[in-house]
């Protein structure tokens, strides 16, 4: 298995996206349902508005776009999850792939539920000395919050890579949606926990992010490495670029072309 640090070049576009709510990252997503079907992890609940927006604007999208959602207090949602991802796989070995684009929204809620339920498992099962490096913090008269402690982080930082490449090696387009996280100083990014944020752009072809500008249009800055350029039939896109949020001309050469039944 590749390790989290590592750069590899899966077929597929693999795409993360990341902005302000409402920036339009899941309608940006659903824009790839005109290459072939496309599937939503739904870990958000945003779905019945987004077919609603899409019903009103693009409603020829809607049959190629299938979902579920998956709530955090599900007990069965990482169950549900791989049995989803395995039904997938299962289709792309018999040559009749289910899909063409699959798209995770959000991963902050994904990364935070699968942690909590990770955790909880190994609690469960005895874990010896999980607590211990754990501390209390009141947060109001009758409220207590447990805040992680370092043996947490290292199960999370072990526990994502092997999720993170067996979606990315999957031979279909995949994206990512992520929350906007605030910094003081230097550009936002991709709200994510610690060594998670600062990795799990290597797994990806690209890594976009989604604003408004004054004027209230809807914009995407790219910064394209060299392998992106030299597969993106777009001669106009330069080190750096700005595209229109529906725009995904520059992505022709990435997606995948295969036949779907």
């Amino acid at each position: 298995m590749p390790k989290l640090t590592e750069t590899i070049k899966p077929r597929g576009l693999k795409l993360i996206q990341y902005g302000e709510s409402g920036s339009g990252k899941s309608v940006r997503a659903a824009q790839f349902a005109q290459f072939g079907p496309i599937y939503f992890f739904d870990f958000d609940g945003k779905m019945d508005s987004l077919r609603m927006y899409l019903s009103a604007k693009q409603p020829t999208l809607l049959d190629k776009i299938d979902y579920d959602v998956y709530r955090g207090q599900d007990l069965d949602i990482i169950e549900r999850v791989n049995a989803k991802l395995k039904a997938i796989e299962e289709s792309i070995k018999v040559g009749k792939p289910l899909y063409a684009t699959l798209v995770f929204d959000s991963w902050s809620a994904w990364e935070r539920t699968y942690f909590d339920h990770l955790l909880a498992r190994f609690n469960s099962m005895g874990g010896k000395g999980w607590g211990e490096a754990r501390s209390t913090v009141q947060i109001t008269k009758d409220e207590k919050v447990i805040l992680p402690g370092t043996a947490d982080h290292q199960l999370k930082n072990r526990a994502f890579p092997e999720f993170v490449d067996k979606i990315t090696s999957l031979p279909l387009n995949v994206i990512v949606n992520c929350h906007l996280k605030e910094v003081l100083k230097g550009p936002a990014t991709i709200a994510a926990s610690g060594e998670i944020a600062k990795t799990l752009p290597k797994y990806f072809n690209e890594f976009h992010y989604l604003y408004s500008t004054a004027l209230g249009q809807y914009k995407v800055r790219i910064k394209p490495n060299d392998e992106f350029l030299a597969n993106s039939s777009r001669t106009d896109v330069g080190s750096s670029g700005v595209l229109d949020k529906d725009d995904l001309t520059v992505y022709d050469n990435f997606l995948c072309q295969i036949t779907f039944w």
